[in-house]
């Protein structure tokens, strides 16, 4: 088994970030969803990376990235990285999971994790940006509003050693207009 594979969750560049398409506009918008999943992809390199989506366009760019796919048979992004992580649970012994609206998504592909559960929350403190998990626990993955602190009570409940880190490159993520600035 390999130590570790990043998964990276894209639903669609072209719907993706609606939060940012009333200020930058749909082309705009589609293009930087794009731009950053690809950087995301890129620094994840050379550990595999799986991107997981039902997007076929996403599926299309992914396979040109030299990226592995999930094609993902349920809806939501927590049921998404689960059945992904199922899937995948035989052949790594860890899932990073990592979005792609990383900022700065740098060293993604070369990071060292400690044991356990490492959370990398947003700029906010509130969500997780980047999440560690073994791959054969069965993690409840808990992604919206508050998901490091759920993350984090879900590691401890299972007695599973964890860290929460609030400030890293890898907490700058883009979701609105205020994040690009």
């Amino acid at each position: 088994m390999l130590p570790y594979v990043v998964l990276v969750p894209i639903r669609s560049f072209r719907t993706g970030k609606s939060r940012l398409r009333a200020s930058l506009g749909d082309e705009a918008t589609t293009r930087l969803v794009e731009e950053l999943a690809t950087g995301v992809v890129r620094a994840a390199l050379p550990r595999p990376v799986v991107v997981v989506t039902d997007d076929a366009e996403v599926v299309s760019w992914a396979a040109e990235m030299g990226a592995e796919v999930h094609f993902s048979t349920v809806r939501g992004l927590n049921e998404s990285v689960s059945e992904a992580r199922d899937a995948l649970k035989q052949r790594f012994t860890n899932i990073v999971v990592a979005h792609g609206d990383l900022r700065n998504p740098e060293g993604l592909g070369i990071a060292y994790f400690e044991e356990g559960v490492t959370i990398v929350s947003d700029g906010r403190g509130d969500g997780s940006n980047v999440l560690v998990v073994p791959s054969a626990i069965p993690f409840t993955f808990a992604y919206g509003v508050g998901s490091a602190a759920r993350h984090a009570q879900h590691a401890q409940e299972m007695g599973l050693p964890w860290r929460l880190h609030t400030s890293s490159p890898w907490s700058l993520d883009i979701d609105t207009a205020d994040d690009l600035a």
